[in-house]
C-alpha cells in the first residue's frame, strides 16, 4: 500500500489525488503500530527462516552460529517484533557460549 501511495505522489504530483495520497502516507508513517506491522510483514519470511536456523543450531549446541543468525535479524530488521525475540534469544544463547 505504501508503494502505491508513493507512486501516486510521484506520478501525479500536481493533482488533488497526490496531495491526498501524501497526507495518507504521512499519517501511516507517523503511526508506529502500523509501521511495525508493515515492517513485520516485509521481514516475515526471512526472519522465520533465520529463527529456524538459529533454533536448529541451539538444538545442536552450536550457540556461536545461533547467535550469528539472531544477530542477522537484529541488524537487518531492528524495528520488528522478530528483532525483539531475536535479541532475547541471542542473549540467552550468548550465556551458553
Amino acid at each position: 500500500m505504501l508503494k502505491q501511495l508513493q507512486q501516486i505522489v510521484e506520478g501525479y504530483a500536481d493533482t488533488d489525488a497526490a496531495q491526498e495520497a501524501s497526507k495518507q502516507l504521512n499519517m501511516i508513517k507517523a503511526d508506529t503500530a502500523i509501521m511495525r506491522q508493515i515492517n513485520d510483514g516485509n521481514a516475515a519470511a526471512k526472519c522465520r527462516s533465520w529463527m529456524s536456523m538459529a533454533h536448529s543450531f541451539e538444538i545442536n549446541k552450536d550457540y556461536k552460529r545461533a547467535v550469528e543468525y539472531y544477530e542477522k535479524i537484529v541488524n537487518e530488521f531492528p524495528d520488528t517484533s522478530f528483532a525483539e525475540d531475536a535479541r532475547q534469544k541471542r542473549d540467552e544463547a550468548k550465556k551458553l557460549l
